[in-house]
């Protein structure tokens, strides 16, 4: 303190301060003395003085800590009035200095025989903060807590005393301060078929410091039955002996009920995939029995037919003839359509290798092929947007819808003397790839689109176009096995368009 402020403070005193006062000038607290009358400040140490940036001696205390033009509550406490001679303890914020403090005040005899009050100061600003943060650390925990249906438990070992946090008595159906706080308590809360297995659980961590993750049921005082996971760890001394465990609780009935489900569903699926393997089985012996049981007999109608047209053609007349070769035709059609069958059976059951194609490099191998039985006739090929066809699909399922699709627009253009048929890929209103093969040919009526995916379903007349009328349904089986869609669109004489997405 400077030697000016000094001699201020000794015109105000006008005598030497107790002398036991005069120690308060050397330490790093607050301490000052006021007139409970008058409120005006007497004496203030060295640190406060520097603290405040001025000499408050002679000056209402109120107005200089508190900024206040009237005593604050602290001025006119009674109990420090009463109780004169006797520490009082508080704590107050200083607007002044935005400092919270933890004050002993205390009324002592002043050098000239006044009553006059004492304070000191501790600054606690930090602590006060901290605990702020603490505070507000855990409200946000058991806001956590709360969201996630968890709570927390403290279990002192050797007293057996458990305290729970107010979210677990909320788990377990209590009501606020019900549970008991024993460990023999919660025991009573498990589900009676679960308590010995809990039980080991919790030896086998104190005693062979095992983790300690378990879900057992309860008995909510309602009747209801939950289930619960609780996980927890153990405090050791330095023998390394337990003597307290700490861990969590979480309510998991949801979970188990959505397992439960899943695990029906699983069986219900498991039930029908069995179901399915025997219907396959079923049908792997239906085919057989068209490959090899079925054929014979229309190899013998196909074979005597022809015997009888070869060998007694000089005594079968026109009309005997006639009838001899509908036969023939009509066993021919019927192995045609045990072929189609036989390619379908097997393409539901053929296992599916998913890789990255090129529908475009597979399209143009087919059409290559097809190329070389075609010679005689004028068709034009095209192939939009090559570069952009990669697929996730199998290629040799592609290669057979092409086959089909292509081989279709062949078909039904060869009446055209300038035939155009057209591979290529873009994009509709969702932005998904749309694959596409369209062709000028013959069409088709669009109140029939219905029809087109129907084995055996033809829109057109055999003595117009050959085929069985199996290719399109085996098309559509192999887009299905790719999780895609397809669907089509034409107009009689104009020609039409195949659509379809691959993993829709």
């Amino acid at each position: 303190m400077n030697q000016k402020i000094a001699k201020e403070k000794n015109n105000i005193l006008d005598h030497e301060p107790l002398p036991h006062i005069s120690l308060f000038d050397n330490i790093n607290q607050i301490a000052y003395v006021a007139d409970p009358k008058t409120h005006k400040v007497l004496y203030v140490n060295n640190f406060f003085q520097e603290l405040l940036g001025q000499n408050p001696i002679g000056k209402k205390c109120y107005e200089v800590f508190q900024n206040l033009s009237h005593p604050c509550d602290f001025c006119t406490n009674k109990i420090i009035l009463k109780d004169k001679g006797k520490p009082y303890e508080w704590e107050y914020h200083n607007s002044v200095l935005d400092k919270d403090f933890l004050v002993t005040d205390q009324i002592i005899r002043w050098h000239d025989g006044r009553d006059v009050r004492f304070e000191f100061a501790i600054d606690i600003t930090n602590i006060k903060k901290s605990e702020k943060k603490i505070k507000e650390s855990e409200e946000r925990f058991k806001m956590a807590q709360k969201a996630a249906d968890i709570g927390s438990w403290d279990w002192d070992i050797k007293t057996g005393k458990l305290v729970w946090s107010d979210e677990i008595e909320s788990i377990f159906g209590l009501k606020k301060d019900e549970f008991k706080g024993t460990y023999e308590d919660f025991l009573k809360l498990v589900y009676p078929d679960d308590r010995e297995f809990l039980q080991k659980k919790i030896d086998d961590c104190l005693n062979k410091n095992e983790e300690y993750d378990v879900e057992h049921r309860i008995i909510k005082p309602d009747g209801t039955v939950c289930w619960l996971r609780e996980k927890g760890d153990v405090v050791r001394n330095e023998n390394n002996e337990p003597v307290r465990m700490l861990g969590i609780v979480q309510d998991i009935t949801e979970r188990k009920r959505s397992e439960d489900k899943i695990r029906d569903i699983t069986r219900k699926y498991m039930f029908q995939a069995k179901m399915l393997s025997e219907a396959n089985k079923e049908l792997e012996a239906f085919s057989y029995s068209v490959s090899h049981d079925l054929r014979a007999p229309l190899r013998s109608i196909n074979g005597f037919s022809q015997a009888l047209i070869e060998d007694y053609e000089d005594i079968l007349d026109k009309e005997g003839k006639d009838y001899l070769l509908r036969i023939k035709k009509s066993a021919d059609r019927m192995a045609e359509l045990m072929d189609g069958l036989l390619k379908l059976s097997r393409l539901i059951r053929k296992e599916i290798n998913f890789e990255t194609i090129n529908l475009g490099e597979i399209a143009e191998t087919v059409i290559n092929d097809l190329k070389k039985n075609i010679k005689d006739r004028k068709v034009k090929f095209n192939i939009i947007n090559k570069e952009n066809m990669y697929v996730k699909g199998d290629p040799n399922l592609f290669k057979i819808l092409f086959e089909n699709l292509i081989g279709n627009s062949l078909k039904f253009t060869e009446k055209k003397p300038k035939a155009e048929i057209t591979v290529g890929v873009k994009k509709d209103d969702s932005q998904r790839e749309v694959f596409y093969v369209k062709d000028n040919g013959v069409g088709f009526d669009m109140q029939y689109s219905d029809k087109l995916f129907i084995p055996f379903q033809r829109l057109h007349k055999e003595k117009e176009f050959s085929g069985t009328g199996i290719g399109l349904s085996i098309v559509k089986r192999i887009i299905k096995r790719h999780d895609g869609k397809i669907w089509a669109e034409g107009k009689k004489g104009t020609g039409s368009t195949f659509y379809f997405i691959v993993g829709e």
